[in-house]
C-alpha cells in the first residue's frame, strides 16, 4: 500500500505489484490496507523516496490455531520476497 499514490511514485508500487506478482497468486494495491503508520512516518520524514507498506495475511505463513509456522511456506516467501525487494533496488537506485 501507498495511501493511494501519497508515499511513492505509481511506477514503483506497480514493479513492486508485478515482482511480487509471479510468485504469489494474490497482491493488491491499497486493498484491503492502504497504508498505515510507516508508510506516513517514513513519507513525512523521507518525502524524496519512494515507500511502500507490504501486508502479508498470517494465514499464509502460520496456523492461526496453533500459532505454529509453516516452514515451507517462510522459506518460500521469505525467498520471494528477498528477490523482489533485491530487484526493486536494482530497478530504482538512485545513486
Amino acid at each position: 500500500s501507498d495511501q493511494h499514490g501519497k508515499t511513492c511514485e505509481k511506477n514503483f508500487i506497480d514493479f513492486m505489484q508485478n515482482q511480487l506478482g509471479q510468485y504469489f497468486s494474490e497482491v493488491t494495491q491499497n486493498d484491503p490496507y492502504v497504508g498505515g503508520h510507516v508508510t506516513q512516518y517514513i513519507g513525512k520524514h523521507y518525502p524524496e523516496g519512494n515507500n511502500i507498506q507490504i501486508e502479508i495475511s498470517r494465514a499464509v505463513y502460520m496456523n492461526e490455531e496453533t500459532k505454529e509456522l509453516k516452514t515451507t511456506q517462510v522459506d518460500y516467501l521469505k525467498s520471494h520476497l528477498t528477490d523482489s525487494i533485491i530487484k526493486c533496488f536494482q530497478e530504482f537506485n538512485r545513486s
